[in-house]
């Protein structure tokens, strides 16, 4: 669904996307989206599509029993600023907010969703 929302803002507003992914990698995504009809290798391309994969350490978030967003809104400027990006897909946000705690849960949550509203992204 998340792909199906940029692969029409592009073809249909010209609006440039970015996938954010925390668990398959980019040829993986670009091979399953292609059974939906979506070429993503013409988007990418193109420069109106950009994916980036994110690893994220389960193990180590555990052993640590911390972990700071930042480093995403980091790379996710960076992200949307390589195809000017109007529009962001993140993938999946159980694993980018594993093993948090519910209040820190929604509080990063709630930080992601202000500074996504913050550059005008839906």
């Amino acid at each position: 669904m998340a792909m199906e929302f940029l692969n029409n803002g592009i073809d249909f507003y010209n609006e440039h996307g970015v996938f954010m992914t925390f668990e398959e990698n980019k040829d993986e995504l670009v091979l399953n989206v292609k059974s939906l009809g979506y070429d993503l290798n013409n988007y990418i391309e193109n420069n109106s599509l950009y994916i980036d994969q994110v690893v994220i350490n389960t193990d180590e978030l555990e052993t640590a029993g911390i972990y700071d967003h930042e480093g995403i809104f980091v790379r996710l400027e960076r992200s949307i600023n390589k195809v000017n990006a109007k529009r962001v897909a993140l993938d999946s946000l159980d694993k980018l907010f594993y093993g948090l705690d519910e209040k820190i849960l929604r509080s990063e949550f709630l930080r992601l969703l202000s500074w996504l509203k913050k550059r005008k992204l839906p």
